[in-house]
């Protein structure tokens, strides 16, 4: 017998969205500024989490901070590889030197919204 236990840690609360810059950024690691609003992730850097769902003016938007959450593949990932933030907010297979933010834990092809990390709480280093 098998189980499909799907744990996602969201935070709530967040302000509506200021504008529709994030409207096409579903599955990619962000960061909550200090007023409240998200911004993809820097490549390399520690995010807070992932978003869940694009998010357009006056909504607010939903922000994955652990657990398993689906991410935006730049690349090919495949099951084991760790994950750092790529050049464009997604996932893409962590490198020397790189901030660690997951591993995989389901596959998928480059540019889909098919792979899921298991979220590392914390900075992890070197691969």
């Amino acid at each position: 017998m098998s189980y499909n236990i799907d744990i996602v840690h969201d935070f709530g609360n967040l302000p509506f969205a200021a504008d529709n810059t994030n409207a096409d950024n579903r599955g990619k690691f962000v960061t909550i500024q200090s007023t409240g609003q998200v911004a993809v992730a820097a490549a390399g850097s520690r995010p807070h989490g992932v978003l869940r769902a694009g998010v357009t003016t006056g909504f607010s938007p939903a922000v994955t901070m652990g657990g398993f959450p689906y991410v935006l593949a730049e690349e090919a990932l495949s099951f084991g590889d760790y994950v750092a933030v790529g050049a464009n907010g997604g996932a893409a297979v962590a490198t020397t030197g790189d901030t660690i933010v997951g591993v995989v834990v389901q596959e998928g092809a480059a540019d889909t919204f098919e792979a899921r990390i298991k979220f590392f709480d914390g900075a992890n280093t070197a691969v």
